[in-house]
């Protein structure tokens, strides 16, 4: 078993003693240069996190780096899609009314 090899298979179970969970799958190489490729990476999230993700892969785009992008998608968190609000139809008399509504006592300037 080469050292590379080795690495590979103890690392996994350090992590797995701990609260997070590896979400890589797959052997796809991470790190490419001229004469070689490495799955280098891991993409570590809590066990919380891991459950939400439903996609991850290494994403074939061109990313400009010796490493590849690394593309996941999280499920449904809970936030309702945002509408289109046309500016020439807006009721803006309705629009400020209900935003002011909606911040209550939320400060207008941040320092």
């Amino acid at each position: 078993m080469g050292e590379q090899e080795h690495k590979s298979t103890r690392m996994p179970n350090g992590i797995l003693s701990t609260n997070f969970n590896i979400l890589n799958k797959g052997n796809e190489p991470i790190f490419i240069i001229s004469d070689r490729k490495e799955v280098t990476q891991l993409t570590l999230v809590t066990n919380k996190t891991a459950d939400m993700v439903n996609i991850w892969h290494v994403s074939d785009e061109i990313s400009l780096s010796d490493h590849r992008n690394k593309v996941f998608q999280v499920g449904d968190l809970g936030v309702t899609k945002p509408t289109y609000c046309n500016p020439k139809t807006t009721n803006w008399e309705s629009y400020w009314k209900g935003l002011k509504a909606k911040l209550g006592n939320v400060p207008r300037v941040i320092h």
